[in-house]
């Protein structure tokens, strides 16, 4: 029907018949969803599985010790966890970027593991 209401609208000099078609198709689906109205959101009845303030501070204070706990590593050792769990990277990847044998990194990153650990478990009591 868009198209026949439309059709008085062609002009060959502006394009083809192709073009014009798509255009008035187009306006036609958008004019039909500008006058749908969108369905009414249907209301859940379980909680959410999304973190809650509680569970969102838990994590922060987490995320705090942990960084807090990150100071006490030797400058030697701060790199390798960093480059691990923050960069993503890879024991033979953080020995490139370091320049450093796979196992120097390994046995840092075993050593700083082990600190973290003791940090972390001295805050907590």
């Amino acid at each position: 029907m868009a198209v026949w209401r439309s059709a008085r609208t062609y002009d060959p000099a502006r394009g083809s018949g192709a073009s014009w078609l798509y255009a008035v198709a187009r306006n036609a689906i958008t004019d039909r969803l500008r006058r749908t109205p969108e369905p009414a959101a249907e209301l859940v009845e379980q909680p959410s599985a999304e973190p809650g303030p509680p569970d969102e501070a838990e994590a922060s204070w987490a995320a705090w010790r942990v960084h807090r706990a990150l100071e006490v590593l030797p400058d030697h050792e701060r790199p390798l966890i960093e480059l691990a769990y923050w960069g993503g990277l890879s024991q033979s990847e953080i020995a490139e970027r370091l320049r450093a044998t796979a196992r120097t990194v390994k046995t840092r990153t075993r050593s700083a593991l082990a600190r973290l650990a003791d940090a972390l478990e001295e805050e907590l009591g």
